[in-house]
């Protein structure tokens, strides 16, 4: 046995109870929201670092990882095949405001929605000087402080009617307090309010206890032990976690009453191919638009203005000892 970080582990173990739940091999309901508090919970640690505008950057970047693929997904099985009932709303990324309130294929996608706009809410309001400055100065305080907002909405003392989902703001802003904890009391203070926010939250019992439970082993111990060997395989379920569940709606169904167990195999497996297709793709678009950028534009200028005045011979001299340039910055 080796200890393994707490946020892995739980990420790798969510997404295999959600799918195992989904296809009927078990029932164990609440790991989504563990995961959205997970999802502060690794905003905090990843996405805060910086200044202002370079961190805003970053998580368009790091939202660009979510929303790509997701939105490529769901677009291209519309095209492929019509035994899902996906809509328009859906590519959009917005059936959990203006889709159907009853569940139907349009809600397979309502955790990766939400998420979205509680990233694109985070990230405009940290783009204000003054937020940012705030949040800087009072990194502890700022999460507690959306907490109590999302803790408005969750006992419906301000209305959230564009959403039709329970609201989730206080469980991610939970988890982001998570991370920035330092001491006992904090981390005291932060689950006494999970275990008093959360009954009554679904009315299910163990759905709740279940969500109680993901962010108290959070809170409290920042690994897990686990055998060394299951590591790399826990370590790359938990970074495709995201990619496994929008993937494995169209997987389980075919195989859910016969194969139950190798439905869920499979879902993850797919899910597991589809987030290294995605990442290595988004890598070298990344890789591209940076050789772009950095390339300096006065080298085009050069050569062209060479062509213009002296021909084809003194173009050809200018590209000549531009390639004699230094290359970069300047």
């Amino acid at each position: 046995m080796a200890p393994l970080e707490t946020s892995i582990v739980l990420r790798a173990a969510a997404i295999v109870v959600i799918i195992s739940t989904h296809v009927d091999l078990i029932r164990w309901p609440g790991t989504a929201h563990v995961l959205m508090a997970l999802a502060g919970y690794n905003f905090a640690r990843f996405q805060l670092g910086g200044d202002r505008m370079p961190r805003l950057r970053r998580q368009l970047r790091s939202l660009a990882r979510v929303v790509v693929p997701t939105v490529a997904f769901i677009g291209a099985v519309m095209l492929v095949t019509d035994k899902f009932n996906y809509t328009p709303a859906n590519v959009l990324l917005l059936n959990t405001m203006i889709g159907p309130v009853g569940w139907t294929d349009a809600w397979h996608f309502w955790f990766v929605e939400v998420l979205v706009y509680v990233l694109v809410a985070m990230m405009a309001l940290l783009a204000i000087p003054w937020v940012h400055r705030t949040e800087r100065r009072f990194p502890l305080a700022f999460p507690v402080a959306l907490i109590a907002v999302g803790l408005l909405a969750r006992y419906g003392l301000v209305g959230v009617d564009i959403l039709h989902t329970r609201p989730v703001l206080w469980l991610f802003a939970l988890g982001w307090a998570i991370a920035r904890a330092r001491t006992v009391p904090q981390r005291l203070a932060l689950s006494v309010i999970a275990a008093l926010a959360l009954p009554g939250y679904f009315g299910e019992p163990w759905r709740e206890a279940t969500i109680v439970a993901g962010i108290l082993v959070l809170a409290w111990l920042p690994a897990l032990p686990v055998p060394a060997l299951l590591h790399r395989l826990i370590a790359v379920l938990a970074s495709a976690s995201l990619y496994a569940y929008v993937t494995h709606w169209v997987v389980f169904p075919d195989l859910k009453e016969n194969h139950p167990v190798l439905a869920v195999a499979l879902s993850l497996a797919v899910g597991v191919a589809y987030w290294a297709v995605s990442m290595r793709l988004m890598g070298a678009a990344g890789r591209f638009t940076s050789r772009f950028r950095r390339r300096p534009a006065g080298r085009f200028r050069d050569g062209f203005k060479a062509r213009l005045t002296g021909g084809f011979g003194a173009g050809f001299r200018a590209r000549r000892q531009l390639r004699t340039r230094p290359v970069g910055p300047r």
